[in-house]
C-alpha cells in the first residue's frame, strides 16, 4: 500500500471512531428534556386577584359598600348577603302602601302591616308626612318597631334599586337597643328604602 492510500485509510478509521464515541444531538436534547424541571404555575395577575376579592354587591351595583359593612360581610356570596341583611320578615310584613298628595309639600300615607308570624293579623297605619322615609319611620314606631337611621346609602342599576342603612333600634318587644346594617331592594328608591327599614326592624327584633 502506498503512503497516500495508507493515510486515507487511517483518516477514515479515525472519523468512524469519533462518530461511535460521541452522542448524537438528538439524544442529548431528549435527555435534557427528560430531566428538565416542571414549569412553575402561573401567578395570578392583579386584575384576577381584584376580581376574586370584589364584593357581590359591588359587582351588581358598581359601588363600594361602606367599609364596616364590607368587612362584616367578607366572603359572603350574593344570596347569603341578601338573606343576612334583608331577611324574610316574620312578625312584621308590609302588605300594602298608598300615598295621596295633599299639597304644600305634604302627603298622606296609608299602609297595612302584617303583625303576626302565625296568622292574618293586620294593622292599618295612616300618617301625614313630607316623605316616605319619615312616614315609614313613624309607622314602625307606632307598631313598637322603632328605628333611628344613622347612615343611608342608595344605588341603582337598571330598574333595580338598593338601599343600605345602618340604624339603631328602639324595639318594645326586646326591651333593648341595638345597631345593625340592613338592605332593601325594590323597583324604586322609596320602595327599596321602606324594605331596608323593615329589614332592619326584622334584624333587630
Amino acid at each position: 500500500m502506498d503512503a497516500h492510500s495508507f493515510n486515507k485509510a487511517m483518516t477514515a478509521q479515525a472519523t468512524a471512531a469519533m462518530h461511535a464515541a460521541a452522542p448524537t444531538a438528538t439524544s442529548t436534547t431528549q435527555a435534557r428534556a427528560t430531566t428538565a424541571s416542571p414549569a412553575a404555575p402561573a401567578r395570578p395577575t392583579t386584575a384576577t386577584t381584584a376580581a376574586a376579592r370584589e364584593h357581590p354587591y359591588t359587582a351588581r351595583f358598581g359601588r363600594a359598600l361602606p367599609r364596616e359593612l364590607a368587612a362584616e360581610s367578607t366572603g359572603m356570596g350574593w344570596r347569603e348577603f341578601c338573606s343576612t341583611y334583608a331577611p324574610t320578615p316574620e312578625g312584621l310584613r308590609l302588605r300594602d302602601w298608598n300615598e295621596t298628595n295633599l299639597g304644600r309639600g305634604v302627603r298622606r300615607f296609608e299602609a297595612i302591616f302584617g303583625t303576626s308570624a302565625t296568622g292574618p293579623a293586620a294593622h292599618r297605619c295612616t300618617v301625614i308626612a313630607a316623605g316616605e322615609i319619615a312616614a315609614c319611620s313613624e309607622m314602625l314606631h307606632e307598631l313598637g318597631h322603632g328605628i333611628e337611621i344613622e347612615r343611608f346609602h342608595q344605588h341603582h342599576t337598571g330598574d333595580t334599586w338598593a338601599t343600605i342603612i345602618r340604624c339603631q333600634g328602639h324595639h318594645a318587644g326586646n326591651g333593648g337597643h341595638g345597631r345593625t346594617w340592613a338592605l332593601g331592594l325594590g323597583r324604586t328608591g322609596p320602595e327599596s328604602a321602606r324594605n331596608a327599614m323593615i329589614s332592619a326592624s326584622t334584624r333587630l327584633a
